[in-house]
């Protein structure tokens, strides 16, 4: 027996497709890391046959700063291999792929906390304080906002009051906290992941997302002209966010890395976008404008990119940008979710919730 619900109401708006695209289904590859579900087509043929480790490969130099993953249900691992996949659960329930720059902790002890006085090394960046627990610290010393206090839900960033100079801090820690991170930050103004600490700090490495290269090839026949798209959120967004530029999708080429860039500016309350070439002077380029942003904690950065004639074209969250010409053909070789390259190209420091490709 069966209940039939009807309506007799005419709709007037599409509800969009059960997966989410708002789009075409003729895509090659649909993955769905919120979801667990990842899907190609081929030759009119469908595999849903794939597990996480089936669709992406990641590699970086060693396990420093002991990288944490955590489960979509919550649970938190200790990953202990340099190709492991890593996840996270956002505090907002968003889940997805990680995927995270370089960054150190310079909190001492960071799984047992006490209060301590540190120095942050002379160089640009805010300082990000964040903390696991339910306590607070109060930073004081050489910052414009000297008093402030950070709780696990108020993550901040702080502005060194000289940038040529070391800045020193004192935090002063209450109630009862799990773990403390004191880092600079590059690209996005959000926390990382938690970076354990003993006696030192300790610098928790670039790593390097990317599609299986084996399914990669396989299912992208013109590797000179396609279409991807993915949806990203920074990890735990500093509430006092600042403006920056990560990066947030990638095509890796034969001649160069294609890097689609985003980030914010609490102040004006804009969003920025900014499409380069790196890797040929030839065909370097750079665009970018804003648009009006809303919210910026949890905020879902849409992002897309197109090869194709010798041009990249490129959206982000909507908004289409002005195209930048480049070698033709450009040959790809891969797809990247995000890292950062050295330069001064830095990466996502957040999840990876979906990711479709065209052919």
């Amino acid at each position: 027996m069966a209940t039939v619900f009807k309506s007799d109401k005419v709709a007037t708006a599409s509800m969009g497709n059960i997966n989410g695209i708002k789009g075409s289904q003729d895509f090659a590859l649909f993955l769905d890391f919120e979801n667990g579900i990842y899907e190609s087509k081929s030759n009119n043929t469908v595999n849903r046959n794939y597990s996480l480790t089936d669709v992406l490969e990641v590699t970086r130099s060693n396990l420093s700063g002991e990288p944490i993953s955590v489960s979509k249900q919550g649970v938190e691992k200790k990953i202990t291999s340099t190709t492991e996949l890593r996840t996270m659960l956002l505090a907002n329930g968003r889940f997805g792929v990680l995927q995270e720059d370089i960054r150190q902790n310079l909190f001492l002890n960071s799984a047992a906390p006490v209060t301590q006085t540190i120095s942050v090394p002379a160089g640009l960046g805010k300082i990000i304080v964040s903390c696991v627990g339910t306590g607070s610290i109060v930073v004081t010393g050489d910052v414009a906002e000297t008093g402030s206090a950070v709780t696990q839900s108020t993550t901040k960033a702080f502005t060194k009051n000289a940038t040529g100079v070391a800045t020193n801090l004192t935090l002063t820690l209450s109630g009862s906290l799990s773990h403390v991170q004191v880092e600079v930050s590059s690209g996005a103004t959000t926390a990382s992941s938690k970076i354990t600490t003993t006696g030192a700090a300790a610098f928790r490495n670039r790593e390097f997302v990317k599609i299986k290269q084996s399914l990669f090839d396989s299912l992208i026949q013109n590797k000179t002209g396609f279409t991807v798209l993915s949806q990203t959120i920074d990890t735990n967004t500093a509430i006092n966010s600042v403006n920056h530029v990560s990066d947030r999708l990638g095509i890796d080429t034969t001649t160069g890395k294609v890097l689609a860039m985003s980030g914010v500016n609490a102040a004006s309350n804009m969003l920025g976008y900014t499409v380069g070439f790196v890797g040929s002077t030839a065909t370097t380029g750079a665009n970018s404008n804003g648009a009006s942003a809303g919210s910026q904690l949890f905020k879902p950065y849409n992002n897309a990119l197109a090869i194709n004639n010798g041009v990249i074209k490129s959206a982000h969250n909507g908004l289409l940008k002005p195209t930048i010409a480049v070698a033709n053909p450009l040959t790809a070789t891969n797809i990247t979710l995000g890292h950062g390259y050295d330069g001064g190209y830095a990466g996502l420091n957040g999840i990876v919730t979906k990711l479709v490709v065209y052919d």
